[in-house]
Parts: C-alpha cells; structure tokens; sequence
C-alpha cells in the first residue's frame, strides 16, 4: 500500500496482485514491437503496465551495463551537459533523397512517439503540482504545431510523405511490424510510450531523460556530422528549427531538477542517482539508433537482402495456398511454414530451379507468374515484382548466389522478462468499495493498475441507466438540428437570469458548506478529459486535440495561477477550509464529506481513462460540463458569492472559457460534429445516428451520475435548517 504524502513522493510504489501478474504474463507474452503496439492502446490494455514496468527497469540496467556510465555522486547538473559533449561523434552522410528517406523511415517509432513520456506528466493528482504544471509546460511548447517542427508528430508525417515514405499509422499492428525498420528504433519508442504511462514511478528519470532529449536536439551538431547535399538543404532546416525550440526548454527542465531535489533534500543523493540514469538511457538508446542508421548507410542492403526482408514479411502468410508445387523436392508449404523461414536457402534453390533464365532473365518463368493470366496475379505491387527483377538481375550477373551474404539482425528484438523484481500485493476487492473509497485508487490509478477494470464497469453501469432514464430531443442526427438544441439550451438559460437582488435565499455559511462539498469534484476539475491524448495515435486525432485542448484549459496550460483546482484550494483557504491533499487517503476519510460527493468525480475519472472505448459518450459528458457553466446557475452563483465577500473566481473563469462562440462549448459541439462526420463517411447515417444516441446518452449520464449527491445536498440544507430553528 502507497502511504505517500508528497504527490510526487519518490518511494511510491506499483501495487499490482500476484494474479495480475501472472494474467499479464500469459495475457501479453511480449517483445518490443508488440508492447510498442499494445501502449499506444493503452486504454484498452492497461492489464500490460507491469509489463511496461518491467520493460523500463531492463532499458535502465541495460543502458548503464553496456555503456559502462559513471554516475557522479555529487549534485552538479552541468556535468550531464559534459557527458552529451563526451559522447562520440557519429558521421552521417546523406547525399541522396533516399537516404534522408532512409533516415526519416527508421527514426518514425522514435519520432512519432516523442515527447510521450511526458503526455501523462499532468494528471487528475499531479495536474496542480507547480513542478508538474512546469514540465507540462515544457511538453506543450515541444508538441505546439510550428512549421518544419519535427516534435510534432503531423509535421513528421508530412515529412515523411514528402519522401514518398507511406508508413501505415502508427497505433497499427502493421506499422509495429514493420520489419524494413530495425528494431533497435522499436525498442526507444516503446520506453518512450512505457515511461509516459508510468510517470510518477520514474518521475527522476523522466526530467533526466527529458533533459537528455532537448540537450541532445540542442547539441545536434556536436554528436552528429550531417553531410547534407544541395538538395536535402530543407531537411537541415526543419532540425534547425528543432534545435532552437528544444534549445529553449534545456534551462527550464535544469531549474526543475534543481527544484524537485529541494523538495526532496534529504534524499537528494538517490535522486540525482536516478536522474542521471535516466539521462543516460535516453543517450544510451539515441546513440544506439544513430550508430545503427550509421550502418545501415555505409552498407545499404543489396537486391537479395532487399528479396530476403519481403520474403520473411509474407512467407508465413502464404503457406496453406502452394501444396502442390515443388522446388529442390520439398513442396512450397513445407518451405513457408519452416520455422524461422530458411530464405537463403529458398531463394539459391529458386535461383537453380527452371523459375530463372539465367540466359535471359527477364523472360524468367518467376517474372511470368505474375502476369494477369499468371496464377500469382495480384499477389505482389509493383514496387515487389521489381524487387524480384532485379533480385534476378543481381543473381545472374557477377554475383554468385553463395558468395551473397545473408542479412543478420543487428540486434535483437528486446524481450520482456518474467515479472521477477516486482513484488505482489493483497488483492483488492475493488468492486466492494463505496465511491468515498473508490475514490483514493482511483485518482492514483497510475500506481494501482488493477483498478482500472472496476472503473469501466461503473461507466457501463451509469451509462446502461442512462439508457433508460434518457429521451432523445431527435433521433435522426442533423448538424443543424444538433446547433439549434445548444442554442435554444444556451439562450433558455442565459433568459432565465436575472439581475442580482439581495439578500441571496442563502447564507454565507451554506456557501461555505457547499463550497466544500463540491471540493472533490472541482479538485479533480478536467478529469474526464484526462486521458484524451491517447488518440493522437488513432484517426480521431483532430478530435484528440479539441478535447486536449480543453483538458490543458482546465490545468492551466502550464500556468499554475490559470489551474482550476489550484484557483479552488485558494477559495478552500480563504474559507479556512483546511483539506488533506486531494490525492491522500487522509482525503477521502474527511468528516467533512457527504458520501455523495465522491459520485460525480468517480464517474468523470473513470471515462475519462477510457477515450478510445467511451468517445461517444465522452463527448457528450464533455458537452454537457462545459454548457453547464453558462447561462443563469453561473451568473446567479457569482452575484451571490460576490455578495458574501466570497472570491467567485473558480465560477467566473468558467463562464469565460465555456463561452458558445469560441471556447470550449464551442471546441465541444465542433467535436462532436466532426465525429459523426466521421462515422458517416465511414459506416453510414443509420450507424451516425446509433452514434448520435450513444454521445446523448453521455450528455444525460452527469445528470444520473449526481443525482444522489443533489438530493444528498438539499437533505442535509434542509436538514441544517431544521436543527437550527430548533436550537433558536
């Protein structure tokens, strides 16, 4: 069991039980490339975390064994700019368009996964914290979309596309194997995607690996020689570009190492032993990938290695078609179900067969297997047949097939291990707690992964009601029809308020007693978005960046005076209402707490860790938070908050930012429009519509998911006024 008291307490541990291992383990029998896939699914695998975990901890011992690194004891945060500057040099030399296509093909699991160690950084419990609201400023200036800004995935897209380079996307089980890219690439990108699911538990190595990262980009030219020919001149500037956006982030992320060890001094040395180890993963694993391309540039694959990889990638999908046919005695099947693919010895006994005129090899039977009359017709594009020309080509030429050497992996692809260093725990019934209690794993679920499962069985819950309860304003979807109801919801709304009148129906001590009642609700503020990032990697990527967009709003954007939970806890002080912190236990043992209270901020973190499974529903949760704080509620709350000498900042800020025209409402409805857009073109108006009930019914389901808190509330004020007449 966690006790920590300080949010980003170093010693916080992984609570997992020992059958949730050993589910994993045979759940998720992984390497690299397949973990890589599994965490840009994350929300649907998060059974695969102590996975990640364990993957993390064999990237620290690996890097520091094989690099042999000094870890210097004594804190001096300008000797990790010393050890980029030792670092040796590697050459690179790209004179042809292929060989920044080359580059830029081999680096995409790298890039298109960068910075996501730090997507997580600002969470529903750290997201107030002002060393997290710092570095999650640090991940918003590396993402932000500058043009030829290569820290932004789309831009790296678009690059790639430029070179002819079509990768599948990235969160595809085909883009994992991708066999042309080594593995080496796979094996950084998938310690990027674990450490940003594991924030808290590598907190130090995170800021040392950030620290890496921007150092490195900075320094560019000192660890790499790029001979760029006239026509690659644009590629040099995109990575101009990078170094001057990650130049500007190397000071900031040093103040904030030099913060977080003064908050923890007393274990200061620990700490400043893992920060370094987690600076020199990040170089150790930079270095490998470079030192790999090096190769892979000095001596590019010839036809038959080119043959060999297309080979290997199809082989095992092709047995089962080629029973009947023959080469060297044994038949195609028995060749392509062969465990590993002997393809050396395939493609010299296709080379001797009578598939090949070494005569006059573009007449070569192979060649004419293919053809539209051809019984292989279709089977390869055309960028294949000319791989298998000119494998031919090469073959009978000056090359002789033996003297080919057969292409080795350069390194192998990285296992994950047995689960050994991590210690079970007793299980926890989740399904038995109260939300009170729900509550504490819930807004630490980072550190304890096994709740996960109860919380989308309490959305299926709330939404299954609200199914029920719920009656569709139309069932037919239109755009129109879709502005209209907001509009007519706003204006009803924003025509019901009417100009302040004093004495408010309700004292001051009411406020201050409801003002604490909400605490659990608006400390978590922005939780339901807090997952929303995960869809970068899928194509409601847009959608994506709309609900982010909302979600660093409500955080504050990388300003702590901007935070909404933060802007609360000052209401909370100038109350003197005194809180534990919101993410302790000693928070949800409060006295202070109706049980109810807990409701709403349990259902909101729980979708919001589910964004690709509950999207539709989550847009329309969405919608109806950020509608609720316009019209008369907000107006009428802050005259009479005003009107006590209570600071109505937290109501304002809201009526503000969640304005219809321009601010989130309006970030909600575009949302919401362009995924039924999207679904229509895809599946059709009757499924759009099927969606379209589906994101209603998460419009209703905050209604249905306070309705006991509501009524808890206006028991205990009624309540409260009754004991009171009755002491007069």
């Amino acid at each position: 069991m966690n006790n920590i008291q300080q949010v980003l307490d170093p010693s916080c541990k992984l609570i997992i039980s020992e059958s949730a291992i050993s589910s994993a383990q045979a759940k998720y029998p992984l390497d690299s490339r397949q973990l890589f896939y599994y965490l840009t699914h994350i929300s649907e695998h998060y059974e695969v975390l102590p996975i990640a975990r364990d993957f993390v901890e064999q990237a620290l011992t690996l890097s520091t064994e094989q690099s042999k690194v000094v870890i210097v004891k004594n804190f001096d945060i300008e000797v990790l700019q010393v050890k980029c500057e030792q670092l040796q040099r590697i050459d690179l030399t790209l004179t042809e368009p292929d060989d920044v296509k080359t580059l830029l093909e081999q680096f995409a699991p790298v890039m298109l996964t960068t910075p996501s160690w730090l997507q997580n950084i600002s969470q529903t419990a750290t997201s107030d914290d002002p060393i997290i609201v710092d570095l999650f400023a640090v991940y918003l200036r590396l993402v932000q979309s500058h043009s030829g800004d290569m820290f932004c995935d789309h831009n790296y897209k678009a690059l790639l596309l430029s070179y002819d380079c079509d990768l599948p996307g990235v969160s595809t089980w085909a883009f994992a194997q991708q066999l042309d890219i080594n593995n080496v690439m796979f094996e950084f990108g998938t310690l990027q995607l674990a450490l940003g699911q594991l924030t808290r538990l590598y907190f130090p190595e995170i800021i040392g690996f950030t620290l890496a990262c921007c150092q490195a980009i900075e320094n560019a030219d000192a660890l790499v020689s790029l001979q760029l020919s006239s026509g690659q001149q644009s590629f040099g500037k995109l990575l101009t570009v990078q170094q001057q956006l990650a130049a500007t982030q190397t000071p900031i992320i040093k103040q904030i190492i030099q913060r977080y060890l003064g908050v923890f001094a007393q274990q200061e040395p620990a700490l400043w032993h893992r920060i370094q180890r987690g600076h020199w993963l990040y170089r150790h694993h930079l270095h490998l990938c470079l030192e790999t391309l090096q190769k892979q540039l000095q001596t590019p694959d010839n036809p038959q290695q080119v043959l060999i990889k297309l080979l290997q990638r199809i082989a095992p999908k092709a047995a089962g078609h080629h029973g009947k046919i023959e080469l060297n005695g044994k038949n195609l099947d028995a060749w392509f179900s062969q465990e590993p693919f002997a393809s050396e010895k395939f493609l010299s006994s296709l080379l001797n067969s009578s598939y090949v005129d070494k005569d006059n090899p573009e007449q070569s039977q192979l060649l004419k297997l293919f053809d539209f009359s051809g019984p292989m017709f279709g089977v390869f594009n055309n960028r294949d047949k000319q791989t298998i020309k000119d494998w031919i080509a090469y073959s009978v030429g000056d090359n002789a097939a033996a003297d080919i050497p057969t292409p080795q992996a350069k390194y192998e692809v990285l296992s994950v291990p047995k689960i050994a260093a991590l210690p079970a725990s007793v299980p926890i019934n989740f399904t038995r707690l109260s939300n009170r209690e729900f509550f504490y794993y819930l807004i630490n679920a980072d550190l304890y992964p096994e709740v996960y499962a109860s919380a989308r069985a309490r959305v299926q819950s709330i939404l299954t009601k609200t199914r029920w309860l719920s009656r569709m304003p139309f069932k037919q979807y239109q755009h129109q029809r879709f502005d209209d109801y907001v509009q007519n919801h706003y204006q009803t709304e924003m025509a019901a308020y009417k100009p302040f009148q004093a004495p408010p129906k309700l004292s001051r001590s009411t406020y201050e007693w409801g003002i604490e009642q909400l605490a659990p609700t608006i400390l978590t503020d922005g939780c339901w978005l807090q997952g929303a990032g995960q869809l970068q990697y899928f194509s409601h990527y847009k959608i994506g960046e709309y609900l982010f967009s909302i979600y660093s709003d409500e955080v504050g954007a990388g300003d702590r005076q901007r935070n909404h939970p933060y802007i609360y806890q000052q209401l909370l002080q100038s109350l003197d209402i005194d809180l534990p912190l919101t993410h302790s236990q000693e928070f949800v043992r409060h006295s202070g707490f109706v049980a109810s209270a807990f409701d709403i901020p349990v259902y909101l973190m729980a979708i919001g860790h589910f964004p690709s499974q509950f999207l539709p529903e989550l847009l329309g949760v969405n919608l109806a938070i950020e509608l609720s704080g316009l019209g008369r509620l907000y107006l009428s709350l802050a005259d009479e908050l005003d009107y006590w000498g209570i600071d109505p900042a937290i109501v304002n800020i809201h009526t503000s930012i969640d304005n219809v025209a321009t601010g989130h409402t309006a970030l909600a409805t575009d949302a919401i429009q362009l995924y039924l857009d999207g679904i229509l073109a895809s599946q059709g108006i009757e499924v759009m519509n099927k969606h379209w009930r589906r994101i209603y019914t998460g419009y209703c389901s905050l209604r249905i998911a306070s309705t006991r808190f509501k009524y808890s509330m206006v028991y205990k004020y009624l309540q409260k006024r009754l004991r009171y007449r009755l002491e007069k």
